[in-house]
């Protein structure tokens, strides 16, 4: 009986996840105890371990790939390591690199080049005399299971695909020509991890490739901060100007960036139009759709102005699939649409699950990580409008960004809320035309092109978005309540900072709301959550409900306190900036900022209210009596 009980396999261990915080627990609650939100723990059962390192049979992949470098280690290893998974021949690994870029522009590459590497490729002795000597002087060791045809290094090196001849060594090139991966340690690089293949590329993307080649020590993880490098580093421009703007300045290599928004706003769009234009500029990118069939992706591309013919596409959802493609091709940027729909066998759940997608997430930035690749990756959203899965994928990646935007009106825009590269909170706009997004140069003018100056419960304002300043304008309207409980709704504002102003209004000045509907509009589809909008907000609602309109050529900024106080708001030089630029000749702000100030700046005269009460007198037209 105890041999019995002994043999008996264990249950695999069942644990719940959160789908908000990613903690885990042992047993299932109604609210996760970590982040208190309810109904977001799911059951998640491990892979079962196997005892063998194949790939797709059990286990987690990235659980291995730590421990064995799966993504670091010698493209021989790897090969012997799969064992009995059947080679296949890769379409991305014969001939030079100029045959392979030829393959991809779809002309031939020439037959007198690819026949040495597929004869290579069948017969590994051949390509290796050295080899095929030492196995005639030593017929035990060719029989021997440790170097036998499915387990010799230069049978796994057939399988994982012969690399291509650098340019400086094929035949009629010149030597000369920049390259995009770092090469100089050749024998370290072959001892240490696959060879890199160069590749066309404009001036400047040999720096993008060898970047943390030559920054990082090669073999230990353990380096002094001081001894750190610190030259900056080189970014890929995607040739969407506000798009780098709000990255910092490009994609970093080996970074992962998360896109998300609601469906229909223009995710797939802008990263095809960003893929495109990274083509025309020399970069190899490689498009993996999850989504759409390659005709659906053909057929989007048809009316974007941009589209690169060149551009690799892959239709798949299967990662493992995805990782041999991007091991043999090595692209500079890689995109994924979707992480939800992505998936890793070796994972028993269904694609877009927390395991599924953490663990993808994991596989994609342990293979940028590796070879100096950005990822762009596309995020689903929730009803709520977070980005689906777990909470610890946005702390997985380098970069969120958000796109957000009235799907029936024009505008989009594109918010990052976290950046390791560069400032949060950064703004781009774009407006939705026939031929795809096009970037707007001039946000606060658009936003403004169909105000009405003087207009009552009309006020502009501005805010800072990240380094950018934002003149927007802000509408109020204030009636009569016909029901017992009035109504207060708010479009691109936070309703519930709206109930604040309300009370401050009500009870610090003679305004009397307790009886009207308020209703608040961001005019342009834009959502602001700074605080130095408050005054704008409350000069629009107190304007609709005194019947007085503001002075037509006055910004209000400043942040409303709860004792009726204008409180200091921050970088108002850049918004002064920004109003002088547009023509506008008067500024109420806080009057600790016009203290500093003074009484006048670039041509606009700045006024300072310390209450709300002031800020009503000098705010609307005829004060607010």
């Amino acid at each position: 009986m105890a041999s019995s009980k002994g043999s008996k396999s264990k249950k695999p261990k069942v644990t719940f996840l959160c789908g908000d915080c990613g903690e885990d627990f042992p047993q299932w609650f109604g609210q996760c105890p970590n982040c208190k939100e309810w109904n977001t723990l799911k059951e998640y059962r491990p892979p079962a371990e196997t005892e063998g390192p194949s790939r797709g049979s059990g286990g987690s992949l990235l659980s291995r790939s730590r421990g064995s470098g799966f993504f670091e280690g010698d493209r021989a290893a790897r090969g012997a390591a799969f064992g009995d998974r059947s080679p296949r021949r890769s379409p991305f690994s014969a001939g030079s690199s100029s045959d392979r870029d030829s393959a991809f522009k779809g002309t031939e590459p020439g037959a007198a080049k690819a026949e040495p590497a597929s004869s290579a490729a069948a017969n590994p002795t051949a390509a290796n005399p050295a080899a095929s000597n030492a196995a005639a002087s030593n017929p035990a060791a060719e029989s021997s299971p440790a170097n036998s045809p499915a387990n010799s290094p230069d049978a796994a090196a057939s399988f994982a695909a012969t690399p291509p001849t650098p340019r400086n060594e094929a035949a009629n090139e010149d030597p000369t020509e920049t390259r995009v991966f770092h090469e100089s340690n050749t024998a370290n690089s072959q001892s240490s991890g696959p060879h890199r293949p160069a590749a066309d590329g404009p001036p400047g993307m040999d720096e993008f490739g060898k970047h943390h080649l030559d920054s990082l020590p090669p073999e230990s993880t353990l380096v002094r901060l001081g001894d750190v490098p610190a030259s900056a580093i080189p970014r890929l421009e995607t040739g969407i100007r506000e798009m780098d703007r709000i990255l910092g300045g490009g994609l970093v290599p080996g970074s992962v960036v998360l896109i998300g928004g609601d469906p229909g706003i223009g995710k797939s769009t802008l990263l095809l139009q960003a893929a495109s234009r990274l083509v025309t500029g020399g970069a190899r990118v490689l498009y993996v759709s999850g989504e759409e069939s390659a005709s659906q992706v053909r057929i989007r591309s048809q009316r974007l102005r941009d589209a690169s013919p060149d551009l690799l596409l892959h239709t798949e959802t299967n990662l493992e699939r995805v990782i041999d493609v991007v091991e043999e091709l090595r692209p500079h940027v890689l995109v994924v649409d979707s992480i939800q729909t992505a998936y890793l066998p070796a994972v028993g759940s269904a694609p877009g699950s927390v395991s599924q997608v953490r663990e993808s997430a994991l596989a994609l930035i342990e293979a940028a990580k590796s070879l100096d690749m950005a990822v762009l990756l596309v995020g689903h959203v929730t009803k709520e409008g977070t980005i689906a899965g777990p909470k610890t994928l946005e702390h997985m990646v380098d970069a969120v960004l958000h796109m957000e935007g009235e799907r029936y009106q024009h505008y989009r825009i594109l918010r990052s809320i976290k950046n390791r590269f560069g400032s949060v909170d950064e703004l781009g706009v774009f407006e939705m035309v026939e031929s795809g997004l096009q970037e707007v140069a001039n946000p606060s003018q658009i936003f403004l092109s169909e105000h009405t100056a003087g207009a009552v419960g009309s006020v502009v304002s501005a805010s800072l978005e990240g380094t950018r300043s934002l003149l927007m304008e802000v509408q109020a309207l204030a009636g009569d309540a016909k029901y017992g409980t009035p109504q207060r709704l708010a479009t691109g504002y936070d309703r519930r900072r709206l109930e604040i102003l309300l009370a401050v209004l009500d009870k610090r000045t003679s305004q009397e709301l307790s009886k009207k509907d308020v209703f608040v509009n961001i005019a342009g589809g834009l959502r602001v959550v700074e605080p130095g909008v408050d005054l704008g907000v409350l000069l629009a609602v107190a304007s609709s409900v005194t019947e007085r309109p503001p002075h037509p050529d006055q910004v209000a900024v400043g942040e409303v306190g709860l004792g009726g106080e204008i409180r200091r708001i921050s970088h108002p030089e850049r918004r002064i900036a920004e109003m002088a630029r547009l023509g506008y000749k008067r500024a109420l702000l806080p009057l600790a900022n016009v203290r500093d100030l003074g009484d006048e700046r670039e041509g606009v005269r700045l006024q300072g209210a310390a209450t709300v009460y002031d800020a009503l007198d000098l705010g609307l037209q005829g004060g607010h009596r």
